[in-house]
């Protein structure tokens, strides 16, 4: 008998590990996650809560060591701390879900509560470290279901998983269905059917692109840019490509993070001069120093005279990067020729509230200037594209996104990807855009759905505590 149980509880385990790893790039098998929590919830359900914490951290390292190997290529001691942080969050989120569901009685509770208690837990940690603790959704998920964004954010998909999870564990649990099981059916159906009748009501309406731009990828070595010795290469390579995207007519040329080893907030410097010599502004991003010396993450827009007209520092730093960089103080909001330009520098694109604050303030248009180059053909490119394709469709915004090496690309508000480039390749992106006003529904509402969860948790807590079919532990 303690052999046929201890070989259940191995098969739960194998398979939300592989339901969730196979969720991820570069198999990308995303319907998967519906069903990835169901064997941990009952996994959970018949472990007591220190054995489910140590079971569920060794499935949360084997998610999020996928999730997040990359970082080990920057740096081991940071991939291995994130690793750790994220399993330890795991198996104590799977432990209290346990804790909870073997006392229950309820079908209602059981199929609520996973989901509250993790949209609530996610968000109070994103006031310390926001973006590290999510549950990644793929492209692969589909356009449809990922419009809800627009609606309710990235937060309230998550949760519609939760939901999908919690119905089957109910089902797989007891398998005669029920009333309440039905009417929970249903539920998701209509939400489903909701979703899908509101993605094609957003397809069907026409984004028209009228806005010509351009982006650089020139694709120097690692050892190459930035460094002092090869100016004369690096600038010769950015003028090539810059003179062959002017051949397009763009209304704003766009160079990537880190563009040259000089200071380019003194001018004239190629950026400048290539401005005023085309007659079309150049944004960019790159370091400089700080008046007390610290380096400075900053993006710099030149107007079509070569002037200096816009220039922002990164308010967000990289995690586990440490170069004693200086914080800025101010939005990335910078007045162009193609409309208020939204800006954000490296990873500052996994912070939605960065850039609802970008679009409350007027934002019409947004570009991400970044450089995943370090973490070479890594699922990382993959995996930060993927992010801004989410933000697109909160802001309901064009994004226009500028790599070194890849991916560039320019996406639609429905998170559409217009246009993008390959991996390492040098080339020049052209594409069109559009200026947008007004927000979202999520925009607007904000953080709502969290709201919700935790009202939602602490609802079930108090209602499930005093109803006579609480059992006690066994």
């Amino acid at each position: 008998m303690l052999k046929e149980k201890n070989l259940k509880k191995a098969i739960y385990i194998i398979l939300s590990i592989l339901f969730l790893v196979l969720s991820l790039p570069p198999i990308n098998f995303s319907f998967l996650i519906f069903v990835a929590f169901v064997p941990l919830f009952l996994l959970a359900r018949e472990c007591r809560f220190v054995a489910t914490a140590v079971l569920g951290a060794v499935v949360g390292a084997a998610y999020f060591g996928a999730l997040f190997y990359w970082i080990g290529i920057y740096t081991p001691i940071g991939a291995s701390a994130v690793i750790l942080l994220a399993s330890i969050y795991f198996g104590l989120y799977l432990a209290l879900t346990g804790y909870f569901l073997k006392r229950s009685t309820d079908v209602w509770f059981d199929w609520l509560f996973p989901g509250a208690l993790w949209i609530s837990a996610k968000w109070l940690i994103s006031f310390w470290k926001p973006g590290l603790l999510v549950l990644h959704i793929p492209d692969s998920l589909g356009l449809e279901l990922r419009q809800s964004i627009y609606l309710v954010g990235e937060n309230g998909l998550v949760l519609f998983i939760f939901l999908v999870n919690g119905w089957i564990y109910n089902f797989v649990r007891v398998p005669k269905p029920t009333r309440e099981h039905m009417i929970q059916l249903l539920v998701l159906a209509i939400l489903l059917l909701g979703m899908n009748s509101f993605a094609r009501s957003r397809f069907t309406e026409p984004i028209p692109e009228d806005i010509p731009v351009a982006v650089i990828q020139p694709n120097l070595a690692y050892d190459v840019k930035w460094r002092e010795e090869h100016y004369d290469e690096i600038k010769s390579v950015y003028d090539k490509l810059t003179r062959e995207a002017a051949g397009s007519n763009p209304t704003l040329i766009i160079w990537p993070q880190y563009a040259f080893p000089e200071d380019l907030r003194k001018t004239p410097n190629p950026a400048s001069e290539l401005a005023r010599e085309l007659a079309t502004p150049i944004l960019l991003g790159t370091y400089v120093n700080a008046p007390d010396g610290s380096p400075l993450n900053e993006a710099l827009y030149f107007n079509a005279e070569g002037k200096l007209a816009g220039e922002y520092a990164a308010t967000f730093l990289p995690p586990f990067r440490f170069t004693g960089q200086k914080k800025g103080d101010t939005f990335g909001l910078i007045d162009t020729t193609i409309g208020k330009v939204g800006v954000l520098l490296c990873f500052e694109d996994t912070h939605p509230s960065l850039t609802r604050q970008l679009v409350k303030r007027g934002a019409e248009i947004m570009v991400l200037l970044c450089n995943d180059q370090f973490f070479g053909r890594s699922s990382e490119p993959y995996l930060h594209a993927s992010r801004l394709r989410l933000r697109a469709i909160e802001a309901d915004r064009f994004f226009i996104r500028a790599a070194p090496t890849g991916f560039s690309e320019i996406i639609d508000p429905r998170g559409r990807v217009l246009q993008s480039t390959q991996l390492f390749s040098e080339t020049v992106l052209t594409g069109k855009v559009r200026q947008r006003s007004g927000v979202s529904p999520y925009f607007f509402l904000g953080d709502l759905v969290s709201y919700a969860a935790l009202g939602l948790l602490f609802g079930l807590l108090a209602q499930s505590r005093f109803r006579r079919g609480w059992k006690n532990p066994q």
